[in-house]
This record gives structure tokens, sequence and C-alpha cells, in this order.
């Protein structure tokens, strides 16, 4: 029931350009707010590693740039070993299990193969 109605309200938006337009702008702005999240943890990532030597009595000026370097190398090795060993993959493959959208063109595919071998 609710589901109906969630439905038929969300057809209705829909065909609002203006809420259309606007949604589009909200999603790219997202994507947009992603990237740069990214980029923001690296210097995140730099500035913590600064505070932490420079409390461990660690000279920055001769130490700073080898482990900073290192650290991303190892940033880098656990996103490679992310993706060879499957997690991303499986993780997409959730996220797209979540999305209404997919789901029902999957169910619609899976009904095309059922009269086809029928």
């Amino acid at each position: 029931m609710i589901k109906n109605i969630l439905i038929k309200t969300r057809d209705r938006l829909a065909q609002i350009p203006f809420l259309i337009k606007t949604i589009d702008r909200i999603a790219q702005l997202k994507v947009f707010l992603i990237r740069v999240n990214t980029y923001v943890l690296v210097a995140t990532m730099a500035m913590t590693l600064y505070l932490t030597l420079s409390n461990m009595g660690i000279n920055i000026k001769t130490w700073y740039v080898p482990v900073l370097i290192a650290s991303l190398f190892g940033v880098l090795l656990i996103g490679w070993l992310d993706k060879v060993l499957g997690f991303h993959r499986r993780e997409l493959e959730k996220i797209t299990e979540q999305n209404p959208q997919v789901m029902e063109m999957l169910e619609i595919l899976r009904e095309l193969k059922d009269e086809k071998n029928n």
C-alpha cells in the first residue's frame, strides 16, 4: 500500500521538468563532493602524519616526505589488494542490488528470458 503511494508520488514528481533538473544538479553535486572528499582525505592523512611525527620527537625535515610517500604507497597497496581480492566488486554488487531501478530491469530481463525459454 505505502509502496504504491510512494511510486505514484515519484512518478508524478518526475513529470515536473524543474524538479528533474534540480535533482540532476543535486546528484551531480554529490558526485563532485565525493571526488573532493578523496583529496581532502589525502590532505588529512598528510596533516595527521605531520602531527604524529612531530609529537613523537622525530625530525620533521628529514622524515616527513619519506614517511608520507611510504604511507601513500601503503594506501595504494591496500586499494590494490581490495580490488585483486574482489572486495570492491562484491561491494558494487551489493550496492547495485539496493538500487530499485536496477532490480526492476533485472526482473524484466528475467521475464524476457523465461518467455524466450518457454
